[in-house]
């Protein structure tokens, strides 16, 4: 139930690329028993059960899907993660106080260029002084996509999404976080997405009396071209960690993890 870029460094099969994903997320975060983390767009829970199950830190998940905070819930069982329906933006109503890490993986895309800035100071707001963030975010290369995805996404997969340039990132950053760690790993979601399409392929004869042709078809080729806009470089996929600008991490040095 992950549907962002997963990691293939070392990893065969998609369900190993996606586990290693998560571990790296987990690694790079710098993880310490007993931490508070917050999972911003936390989709249906599987990086708040890994960090909870593995590392040993509570987890406080944001969502703004009914159906994905019940999923989360049913799945948890005693591991110390809490669920809150809201938009981020109302995420700090919920008096949820402040965290030793925070994540957002695959929100940022869907933030709004207009909202970057206000987005960041929110994050800014809810790590700690000595705390870190990681970012995994789709972002674009070719400056000149008219609604910041190709257009065919923008019309049946995402509306309103915007992946943001390096520039635009940076603009909405500046002055509120430090980027301390900063790779791209857009090779790995074009060979995540081939795995996604021999899966539609594969899993379709089960589905296709549920959904009509048409269905199929809209699928099958978002996945064809976002495997080409990846392998082409219009889009790349980047995990980026941040800290508070004034302070850093613990005004030390972070060391990064690949």
């Amino acid at each position: 139930m992950q549907y962002t870029c997963a990691y293939w460094k070392t990893a065969t099969t998609l369900e190993e690329a996606q586990f290693d994903k998560l571990e790296l997320i987990a690694r790079k975060l710098k993880l310490k028993p007993g931490m508070r983390v917050c999972d911003i767009g936390c989709g249906w829970g599987s990086l708040a059960t890994h960090l909870a199950k593995h590392h040993q830190v509570s987890v406080v998940c944001i969502t703004n899907a009914a159906e994905q905070a019940k999923f989360i819930r049913g799945r948890m069982g005693n591991l110390p993660v809490q669920v809150h329906i809201c938009d981020y933006r109302e995420m700090e109503s919920k008096d949820i106080g402040v965290f030793d890490r925070v994540t957002a993986v695959g929100l940022t895309e869907h933030i709004g260029l207009k909202n970057l800035s206000s987005y960041f100071r929110l994050i800014r707001r809810v790590v700690k002084d000595d705390g870190l963030v990681l970012l995994q975010t789709i972002m674009r290369n070719d400056e000149n996509m008219r609604y910041g995805t190709d257009l065919f996404s923008h019309k049946y997969i995402f509306p309103n999404a915007w992946a943001t340039s390096h520039v635009e990132l940076m603009e909405g950053i500046r002055g509120l976080l430090t980027v301390e760690d900063w790779v791209t790993h857009g090779h790995y979601y074009a060979r995540t997405l081939e795995a996604w399409k021999e899966n539609l392929y594969k899993m379709w004869p089960k589905f296709e009396a549920q959904y009509n042709q048409r269905v199929f078809r809209i699928w099958d080729y978002y996945l064809c071209a976002a495997i080409a806009l990846f392998q082409e470089r219009q889009l790349t996929l980047c995990q980026i960690v941040l800290s508070k600008s004034t302070v850093g991490v613990a005004r030390g040095h972070y060391e990064a993890v690949r």
